[in-house]
């Protein structure tokens, strides 16, 4: 992992694919923020595509568990989860009460 500061950098990637039942992958494990790093994680963007059926909650979900698989002596005072979506959540849990009670 790079470190910035006393802080490392990392970053993975989830994506849901709109097949039937939709499906949450990782694209990129937890990766370290170096130059070969962020290369992977360019390639894996620039492959992305929207495909309908937005499993939100799935995506969410294996994201959360990503931070919470980082070990403790790995851990950083900021870890972030982001959500970039092309629609509303339509498959999965769809309900914003539900989903907030599924992420605590």
């Amino acid at each position: 992992m790079r470190y910035v500061g006393q802080q490392q950098c990392g970053c993975a990637l989830q994506a849901w694919h709109g097949n039937a039942p939709p499906q949450v992958a990782v694209v990129l494990p937890m990766t370290g923020m170096a130059e070969a790093g962020k290369l992977q994680a360019e390639k894996a963007i620039d492959v992305m595509q929207a495909r309908g059926h937005t499993n939100l909650s799935g995506g969410l979900l294996l994201a959360l568990q990503t931070l919470y698989r980082i070990p403790a002596a790995d851990a950083t005072a900021v870890e972030s989860v982001l959500v970039f979506t092309d629609g509303k959540a339509n498959y999965g849990i769809t309900k914003q009460d539900a989903l907030e009670k599924a992420t605590r």
